[in-house]
């Protein structure tokens, strides 16, 4: 395996680097310094084959945490061994490698749309429910009006009489 060769770059001035040779000095630094928890994001979007799978080995004999955002599911699928997933302003997290954070997806998506459709049901319930009380309200309301109508009418005709 083909190393990062940074000698050549450690002679050179730091202003006088390409792009690419700053990136890789600055992840050694990064790698290389007194971290116990590295934060990446999208670490292999600037290294080739050998250097990541460089960089793989160096995460999976590593006593340091990472934290990494990436949509390189091959990269992932060989370092991680927990996920954190961000949907709908919810964050849950996951055990194991890619494949099982995948299936542990799938299985919380189809409870969380079970658990949906019962909450649905219950709720058409309370608004049927709902729905009847007012219009036994509007009956019974009704029937309070028409009662002191009939009254005032009673009223009304005794004192004619009288």
């Amino acid at each position: 395996m083909q190393t990062f060769k940074l000698n050549n770059l450690l002679k050179e001035d730091y202003k006088n680097l390409s792009g690419g040779q700053k990136q890789y000095v600055r992840l050694c630094l990064i790698l290389f310094g007194e971290y116990n928890l590295i934060f990446f994001d999208v670490p292999t979007s600037f290294l080739d084959f050998q250097k990541t799978a460089w960089l793989i080995k160096y995460i999976r004999e590593s006593k340091k945490a990472f934290l990494i955002v990436s949509h390189d599911v091959d990269f992932l699928s060989k370092i991680a061994e927990k996920f954190f997933d961000i949907d709908n302003f919810q964050i849950n997290s996951y055990f194991g490698d890619y494949d099982a954070y995948l299936q542990s997806k799938r299985d919380f998506k189809a409870r969380t749309a079970q658990n949906n459709t019962t909450a649905n049901n219950k709720m058409a319930l309370l608004d049927k429910s709902i729905y009847a009380q007012k219009e036994w309200m509007k009956q019974a309301e009704n029937k309070h009006k028409h009662k002191v109508l009939i009254d005032r009418l009673e009223m009304e005709r005794r004192k004619e009489m009288n």
